[in-house]
């Protein structure tokens, strides 16, 4: 049975893609970045906090960067993939600010990863058939989920692989990655 990782603002997750998938949401005005490396199969995807590339003298700017930074190195992705949040109030009250958008793209261009806006969407999932979106709740596969809230960074045995979770945990300070 496959196995699929939840993550929360903050954090992002890597593996093997054949094995673990990974899954985040709800988005009002965050993001989920995926990447992937096609040939080795490697993949993931982080929740990114709304806002957090705008200033780069702001701690969240930093912190964000660094988690990405890690998992460029770790994947060394062939694709990145930045799903936006939609505004599902049709009000303007949320969504992902174009700015933001800007700041996400330019990022990674500036480092030499070009990025893709793939979609605009409340959820986002990243698994061996590629990058997942939906506009409603989340009504994910088959498979044993794995709520991630909470936990440290580190590297966690799962499905025959090895997770790398990296970021902020969903009760905690900053804290940096493991292996």
């Amino acid at each position: 049975m496959p196995h699929k990782v939840w993550i929360v603002m903050g954090q992002g997750a890597c593996a093997d893609l054949a094995y673990v998938s990974f899954c985040s949401g709800t988005f009002y005005t965050c993001s989920g970045i995926a990447m992937v490396n096609s040939t080795i199969g490697r993949g993931g995807l982080y929740h990114y906090p709304a806002m957090a590339l705008t200033d780069p003298d702001e701690a969240q700017y930093k912190e964000t960067e660094a988690v990405l930074k890690q998992m460029l190195g770790y994947i060394r992705p062939d694709a990145v993939n930045i799903v936006t949040a939609v505004d599902s109030t049709g009000a303007g009250q949320m969504g992902t600010p174009q700015r933001d958008k800007n700041a996400m793209v330019n990022w990674f261009q500036q480092i030499g990863f070009p990025a893709t806006l793939a979609a605009e969407a409340t959820w986002a999932g990243l698994s061996s058939g590629g990058v997942s979106t939906r506009s409603s709740s989340v009504n994910w596969p088959d498979g044993e989920l794995h709520d991630w809230q909470g936990r440290s960074a580190g590297v966690y045995p799962l499905g025959g692989t090895n997770v790398t979770l990296l970021g902020k945990s969903g009760e905690s300070q900053p804290v940096e990655a493991m292996g």
